[in-house]
C-alpha cells in the first residue's frame, strides 16, 4: 500500500498538470505578496476630534489671509500641500474637516482627480459649488460629525491602495455609522521644481456611495 501511495505521488509530481497548478499558485501567492507589501500603513484610533478641526481651521484661515494680503503663492503655505511627505492619516484629517468646516474650495483637493470629475464634472459649472456644498452636508449629516475614528487598513487588489475601515461619529447619534474609504496614493510634482517629486494620497471612493452608506446606517 505504501508503494502505491507513493508511486501516486511520483507520477503527480511528475504530471504536467501539476506543474501548471504549481507555477499558478506561486504566481498568485507573489501577487498578493506585492499587494500586501504595498499597502499603505495608517495609524489605528481617532485621527479627527474637535481639536484638530481647529488645528484645520487655524491653517485654512492663515492660507485665505495670506492671499487676501497678496502673498505670493509659492510662498504661501497652502494647507493642501504643506507636508511633502504625506499620509494618510493627514488626509483623513483634511477630508472630513474640510468636510464639517464646509470648505467648498478646499475639499476637491483631497479627492483623486478622476473621482472629482466623474463625481461633480455631470453638473453644469455654475452648479458645481452647490452640488459640492450639498455632498458635504450628507457626509457631515448638516455639520454634525464629531470626530473620526480608524478601525482598520484593508489591503486591496491596486498598487499603492487600501482600504482604510472607519467610524463615524456624530453628535446626534448614540452609535457612530461605519463605513471604508477607498485611498490611492499619487505622485506628485511639487511647485515649478520638476525634480521635487512627492507621493500624496487622495481619496478614491465616490462621494454620492459615502453618502448613500451613510444614509443606508443612520437608522441602524
Amino acid at each position: 500500500m505504501k508503494e502505491v501511495v507513493e508511486e501516486l505521488i511520483k507520477n503527480l509530481i511528475s504530471s504536467i498538470w501539476f506543474r501548471i497548478f504549481l507555477f499558478i499558485l506561486i504566481l498568485l501567492m507573489s501577487g498578493v505578496l506585492y499587494f500586501v507589501v504595498k499597502t499603505p500603513d495608517v495609524k489605528k484610533g481617532t485621527v479627527v476630534d474637535e481639536n484638530e478641526m481647529i488645528n484645520i481651521q487655524e491653517d485654512v484661515n492663515q492660507f485665505y489671509s495670506k492671499e487676501d494680503e497678496g502673498i505670493p503663492e509659492e510662498s504661501n503655505d497652502n494647507p493642501n500641500t504643506m507636508n511633502a511627505k504625506d499620509t494618510i492619516e493627514n488626509l483623513i484629517i483634511k477630508y472630513f474637516s474640510y468636510a464639517q468646516l464646509g470648505e467648498v474650495d478646499l475639499f476637491p483637493s483631497t479627492i483623486v482627480g478622476e473621482r472629482f470629475e466623474s463625481d461633480f464634472f455631470k453638473f453644469d459649472f455654475t452648479e458645481r459649488d452647490e452640488e459640492i456644498k450639498r455632498a458635504l452636508e450628507g457626509i457631515t449629516r448638516k455639520q454634525q460629525l464629531e470626530s473620526v475614528k480608524v478601525i482598520r487598513n484593508l489591503w486591496v487588489m491596486k498598487a499603492n491602495s487600501s482600504r482604510v475601515v472607519i467610524d463615524l461619529y456624530y453628535k446626534d447619534l448614540k452609535e457612530p455609522i461605519r463605513v471604508n474609504l477607498l485611498i490611492r496614493k499619487v505622485k506628485q510634482i511639487e511647485g515649478h521644481h520638476s525634480e521635487a517629486n512627492m507621493d500624496m494620497y487622495f481619496v478614491d471612493t465616490s462621494i454620492w456611495e459615502l453618502i448613500e452608506s451613510i444614509e443606508n446606517k443612520e437608522g441602524e
